[in-house]
Formats: structure tokens, C-alpha cells, sequence
């Protein structure tokens, strides 16, 4: 099949098709003999197993260890566990610093509902963010670019065709 009918399948842009190509995800296709790409039918299959891993929080280059693993010859299942295992103990931390964020946050809120809205709230900034003190202020939680691989946006949106 073509790159566009691929893409139409898959539900990704053909430019998606392109790039995970590039980085190896996909086997390389046949070439017709205009020069277009020819892909095999398992080329959806390979989509699939991307955007698979991907919603559960594998990076493309995880993704591509994985696939080099089984189209070697090797079984890539024990290291699917151990970075599934990393990626558990990642989100169970992420989960424990959001609960930490909201208990600190519903504080100051009730802090702030408490001692009523202050009159300078009606200036450009806030009185409330600025009345926390530097001590007292709630950490702030950062999540890093590791943390934060997930399958949001990483599929390229399909775009409208041109007229």
C-alpha cells in the first residue's frame, strides 16, 4: 500500500509515516518503480505497536529498542517489563507529588477564602499568589521531559487536504 492509504489507516499523517521511518519504527518499504513507497501490511501492524506503547508511556526510542529486539530474533519481553516497572515507580511518584500539590493547594485556598479576597486583587497582580511566603509557598512540581512522555501529541494531527 501506499504512504497516503497507510496513513489513512493508521490514522496518522503521512508526514507521521515519514518520520517514524526515519527513526526505524517502521520497516523500510519497497520502492514502486516511480520511486513511491510501497509498504507491506505490516507496516498498520508497527503503527499499532507504536501508538500502543506510546499510551502506555514508552518513549519512541524505547519503542525502537523494543522493535530492533524482536526483529533481531530476540525475545524483547523481559525488557518491555523492566522499562514497564520504571515506568510504574515514575507514575506512582507523579501521583504522589500531584496528591502533595493538591493538599498544599486546597490549604491555600481555604486559607484564602478564609481571610476574604484582599482589595489589591483588583491590581494586575494577585495579592493572593503574593501574600505566600517564600517559606510557606508549596514546592513547585515540575515534571520532566521523561516524565511527561505520553501519548499526547506525539501523532502527528492529520491535516485537511488542500483544495
Amino acid at each position: 500500500m501506499l504512504i497516503g492509504e497507510l496513513a489513512r489507516r493508521a490514522s496518522v499523517t503521512p508526514q507521521t509515516v515519514r518520520y517514524y521511518e526515519s527513526l526505524g519504527l517502521l520497516s523500510r518499504p519497497d520502492r514502486t518503480p516511480g520511486g513511491y513507497r510501497h509498504y507491506r501490511e505490516n507496516a498498520l501492524e508497527e503503527l499499532a505497536f507504536v501508538h500502543k506503547a506510546q499510551t502506555l508511556g514508552f518513549s519512541l526510542d524505547e519503542v525502537k529498542q523494543i522493535l530492533d529486539l524482536g526483529r533481531a530474533g530476540r525475545a524483547p519481553c523481559a525488557s518491555v517489563l523492566a522499562i514497564a516497572e520504571d515506568h510504574l515507580t515514575n507514575v506512582d511518584r507523579r501521583i504522589a507529588q500531584l496528591t502533595e500539590l493538591r493538599h498544599e493547594l486546597a490549604q491555600a485556598v481555604q486559607r484564602w477564602k478564609n481571610g476574604g479576597v484582599p482589595a489589591q486583587c483588583a491590581s494586575t497582580l494577585c495579592g493572593l499568589i503574593n501574600e505566600v511566603s517564600d517559606e510557606t509557598a508549596p514546592r513547585r512540581h515540575t515534571i520532566t521531559a521523561r516524565q511527561s512522555a505520553g501519548p499526547i501529541n506525539r501523532i502527528a494531527p492529520r491535516r485537511r487536504a488542500r483544495a
